[in-house]
């Protein structure tokens, strides 16, 4: 259900006046003035994840999960979810962590190296984010594999949609990702731009980094892989 107080864009720049413009296009957001944002931060003190004037609107009080997030968002407004440095998630069951069932929204992980947002899968069933709308935006998000034989850690089945500055990393010799992108035939003009595989060569569980089932126009870009994969980093994949 969307938010009952959502914080919009036009909101921000009344809240902390035009010098807010810049440091957002830094993000390279593009957004209507409608625009929802939320933000996130599981390590924040007042952390919690509820629909009320407070939380979401800063990263002095945040919501503590993305997937609560996004279900506080309106379908095709372009809504930004910006992902504290340092925060992080873990799925220990299986099932989706983060549906992505609202069309447009953006989820953008902020800082570097280890200060990225981290998500931690430790059932071979559970999946980082499944995609199954138009426009999805995901950025900046550290995936680490701590169970071998994971089936799939992202799941696209939307068009549009774009995967940027993601990386899948195996924890351990013996833990990996099966497949690290799997599509359905409805992900077309899939965008995935500087993606890293980083795993251990002596596993034998990866059989693709990324597989595409009946895409039409995807695009890999500056992207890295390591691994042992025993069909192919990328598997182009028809359908019947």
């Amino acid at each position: 259900m969307a938010s009952s107080n959502p914080k919009r864009y036009v909101d921000l720049v009344r809240k902390y006046g035009w010098e807010i413009m810049p440091r957002l296009s830094a993000l390279g957001i593009q957004n209507l003035a409608e625009a929802q944002f939320l933000f996130v931060d599981s390590g924040a003190t007042e952390a919690l994840d509820a629909d009320d004037t407070v939380h979401g609107y800063s990263f002095l009080t945040p919501l503590a999960t993305i997937d609560y997030a996004i279900g506080l968002c309106s379908a095709s407004e372009q809504s930004v979810i910006l992902v504290a440095p340092g925060h992080a998630e873990s799925k220990a069951a299986s099932g989706t962590l983060n549906t992505c069932d609202v069309a447009g929204v953006k989820i953008l992980g902020l800082g570097e190296g280890t200060l990225r947002p981290t998500i931690t899968l430790s059932h071979t069933g559970a999946v980082a984010f499944a995609v199954s709308v138009a426009n999805v935006v995901i950025s900046n998000i550290k995936i680490v594999v701590s169970v071998n034989a994971v089936v799939k850690v992202i799941s696209v089945a939307g068009a549009d949609c774009r995967l940027l500055d993601i990386e899948v990393a195996d924890d351990a010799v013996t833990t990996e990702a099966a497949i690290g992108i799997l599509t359905t035939a409805a992900a077309d003009n899939l965008r995935i731009e500087r993606y890293k595989h980083n795993g251990f060569l002596a596993g034998d569980t990866c059989t693709e980094a990324i597989s595409l089932i009946g895409v039409d126009r995807c695009e890999i870009i500056d992207s890295w892989f390591r691994g042992k994969f025993s069909t192919a980093a990328i598997q182009m994949v028809t359908t019947a």
